[in-house]
């Protein structure tokens, strides 16, 4: 009877800090869409395999203080269109239309810098992921095969991979041309800003790929966030570190329950937001507080045979951490793929005529991921794991089988204000004085001063328009006199009105960037050799496993291989 006490308080005490936490998260808005236009993705932290923990351990043999080492190689497997390619993308899957503003394809390539199309093309990714690291494990018990006090230590230290594997159809586009007063003629390689094309020929990219990588010098727009990174990113970190505190409530020779309290550092690396598909190893920079409950119960013993059962698990409340943390925002009004329209700054001019008058003029042209990159604060009510074994041990040897299944619920974002009024990011200092509402949203509208000559249809014309409901796969036609054909769609964007709004939960689809909830599961198969006739007891083993997600988080399955070291003290 005081037993089953004993095991109910250890699970309450698992339960209610999830319980709290899921609580304060409440007012949390959730989506219940398939993610998608996210720049980011925050993979299955390394130290989180509860599989990997148990093989350290060992500990399915007896209660002892360990030192242990394991190293393991995840590489992800098959191709899914529907998977982690997909993620940056808004199409639904990992392949893109290229098209013009017509609506009918995915996005226009004229936002990108790249022309009017005649003939569509597409883009496709294919993403590599590797994932490697070794952990070092310490635990240490007061009284080893009694019940008491623990204390453990888990380091780990690895590299997370990602090769976004791009391969793109171009599109065929039209050249370009003018209308003169003396007939339509081909468009010379303009090197002087020219309102009538966007931007100058001799600043175009070739592709949506030179595009998105954006690491060319002297070519238009001007991309800074959500980048395609050139070629394999690779990041290697010691994240996150774990420390564990409990109890072990009962202890006999058939078995044992334990509990304790668990705390994981931020040590890995913090979303920036550059590149899609930044490599993240650890938690994103996230804290982590929670509880663990650990339990083995042999099952079958005759000579030298034995059989056990054991159980791992964990629950974790993750709260914000290291900063800054990056993210890049669609926009609001303007849907998916929005962080990559044309955006133009409207800055407060004195007005020549009236020295009194203040006036709003047009100045750069840049992507709207450009200014919707900001500084967040990131929580996640629960992420959690549990895996539970069959091991045989027969004299010096043993194999193990272990399923696991490991979950985390959607994020929750909010603007870190503090952090964006600070600046936040190096060289950012002209950045924070920047508001949403100095920018608007052109489609296709191109506001600068005439500057062709005198043979032209509207030689001294200066327009300001803008279109706020544009998408990156229609707008409306670009208008090129100072009466507006179109003024449903097509406004003047020196209004504060017809731009962007201040207010970042306004403007900004935060909703969207959330990270999806996210589950997979995993079976892992070992075999080990222990030197029992050496005092420490030194013990080497092979595992291999595959790992397999829900296709809503995005996530790639994975196999893995690893290898582990471990001696008793």
């Amino acid at each position: 009877m005081i037993t089953r006490k004993i095991y109910a308080l250890v699970l309450f005490s698992l339960i209610l800090p999830t319980i709290n936490f899921a609580a304060c998260d409440s007012d949390c808005q959730k989506s219940d869409c398939d993610a998608i236009s996210q720049n980011l993705w925050m993979p299955r932290p390394f130290s989180s395999y509860k599989t990997r923990e148990m093989i350290l351990l060992q500990d399915h043999k007896s209660l002892e203080n360990v030192l242990s080492f394991a190293t393991e190689y995840m590489q992800n497997f098959g191709c899914h269109s529907d998977r982690l390619g997909s993620l940056p993308f808004w199409s639904g899957t990992n392949t893109m239309i290229i098209g013009t503003n017509d609506g009918k394809s995915d996005l226009d390539a004229y936002q990108f810098g790249l022309g009017e199309v005649e003939t569509p093309g597409s883009i496709t990714m294919n993403p590599q992921v590797q994932h490697v690291g070794a952990e070092m494990l310490w635990r240490v018990l007061h009284s080893p095969d009694k019940h008491g006090c623990y204390f453990q230590v888990k380091v780990p230290l690895g590299a997370m991979m990602i090769d976004p594997n791009v391969t793109e159809v171009a599109p065929k586009y039209k050249p370009l041309s003018i209308t003169t007063a003396g007939g339509v003629e081909d468009a010379p390689n303009l090197e002087d800003p020219d309102w009538s094309f966007y931007p100058v020929t001799c600043n175009r990219y070739t592709t949506l790929t030179e595009a998105l990588t954006a690491s060319f010098d002297h070519r238009e727009p001007d991309m800074q966030f959500a980048r395609l990174y050139p070629g394999k990113a690779t990041v290697i970190r010691c994240g996150d570190i774990e420390a564990v505190a409990g109890y072990n409530v009962y202890v006999s020779e058939q078995g044992y329950v334990g509990g304790g309290f668990k705390v994981t550092c931020p040590t890995g690396n913090v979303p920036d937001s550059q590149f899609m598909l930044e490599p993240i190893f650890g938690r994103a920079g996230h804290w982590g507080i929670g509880a663990e409950l650990h339990g083995n119960y042999m099952t079958y013993e005759c000579d030298d045979l034995t059989v056990s059962l054991s159980m791992r698990g964990d629950v974790l409340h993750l709260r914000p951490g290291r900063k800054p943390d990056w993210r890049t925002f669609d926009l609001a009004l303007n849907g998916v793929g929005s962080k990559y329209l044309l955006v133009q700054r409207y800055i407060g001019q004195l007005d020549p005529n009236n020295p009194e008058l203040i006036v709003r003029a047009g100045s750069e042209i840049e992507p709207a991921g450009n200014i919707t990159t900001m500084p967040v604060r990131s929580k996640i009510s629960v992420e959690g794991s549990v895996a539970l074994a069959c091991h045989v041990q027969k004299e010096n040897w043993n194999a193990s089988l272990i399923s696991e299944f490991w979950g985390r619920s959607q994020e929750c974002l909010s603007i870190d204000i503090n952090q964006r009024l600070a600046g936040g990011r190096a060289g950012a200092v002209e950045e924070r004085t920047k508001s949403l509402n100095e920018y608007a949203v052109l489609g296709r509208q191109i506001n600068e001063k005439d500057l062709k000559g005198a043979d032209d249809i509207n030689p001294t014309a200066v327009l300001d328009y803008c279109e706020p409901k544009a998408t990156i796969k229609q707008s409306v036609a670009r208008q090129v006199t100072t009466t507006n054909t179109d003024p449903d769609n097509v406004k003047d964007a020196k209004l504060d009105a017809n731009r962007i709004p201040e207010d970042p939960y306004v403007a900004l689809d935060i909703t969207g960037a959330q990270a999806p909830r996210a589950l997979t599961g995993k079976v892992t198969v070992e075999a080990g050799y222990t030197w029992t006739t050496s005092e420490l007891a030194p013990h080497v083993s092979l595992f291999g496993g595959v790992e397999f997600a829900n296709q809503r988080s995005k996530f790639e399955n994975l196999w893995s291989v690893g290898l582990q070291g471990s001696m008793v003290f």
